[in-house]
C-alpha cells in the first residue's frame, strides 16, 4: 500500500480501514494527491498535520477535513495562502471561493474595527466618569 500511495495517493481508497488510519501511509498519500484525504480515517481527517499537507496543495480539499479543523485558524490561513497563490486554478469554482474569502476577510476586519471602536468608547466613558466623579463628591460635601 505504501508503494501504491507513493505513486498515486488516491489508491488509499482501496486500503484496509486499519491502513487508512495509519498516519505514515495517509500522509504519504496526501502528499502525492491531496484528494486522498477523503479516504483517510475520521481520526486522520482530524489530524492537523495531515490536513495542512492536503490544504496547502488545494485549499478546497478542506471540505474533507473534520469539522473541528475546518474552523482551525492555521488550516484556514493555509487555505487562504493556496487560494491567493499562482498555483490556484483559474476557474469559476476557485474564483467564487476567492470572492467569498475576500468578502469574509473584509467582514472580519470590519467586525474587528467595530469591536475596537466600542472598546475605545467604553474606555472613554470610564475615563469621563472618573473625571466627573470627584466633582460630584465635592458638590455633595458642599451641600452638607
Amino acid at each position: 500500500v505504501m508503494a501504491a500511495v507513493t505513486q498515486y495517493g488516491d489508491t488509499l481508497q482501496y486500503a484496509s480501514i486499519e491502513l487508512k488510519n495509519n498516519k505514515n501511509i495517509v500522509l504519504t498519500a496526501v502528499k502525492n494527491s491531496c484528494s486522498a484525504l477523503k479516504y483517510a480515517s475520521p481520526e486522520l481527517k482530524n489530524d492537523k498535520e495531515v490536513v495542512l499537507e492536503a490544504v496547502k496543495q488545494d485549499g478546497m480539499i478542506l471540505y474533507w477535513a473534520s469539522d473541528e479543523l475546518q474552523s482551525d485558524k492555521d488550516v484556514l490561513n493555509s487555505m487562504r495562502d493556496f487560494l491567493m497563490s499562482e498555483d490556484c486554478p483559474n476557474n469559476e469554482f476557485y474564483i467564487k471561493a476567492k470572492e467569498n474569502l475576500l468578502k469574509y476577510d473584509r467582514e472580519d476586519r470590519e467586525k474587528e474595527l467595530l469591536s475596537k471602536l466600542a472598546d475605545l468608547d467604553k474606555l472613554q466613558a470610564q475615563q469621563q466618569n472618573s473625571i466627573n466623579q470627584p466633582k460630584a463628591e465635592v458638590k455633595s460635601r458642599r451641600k452638607v
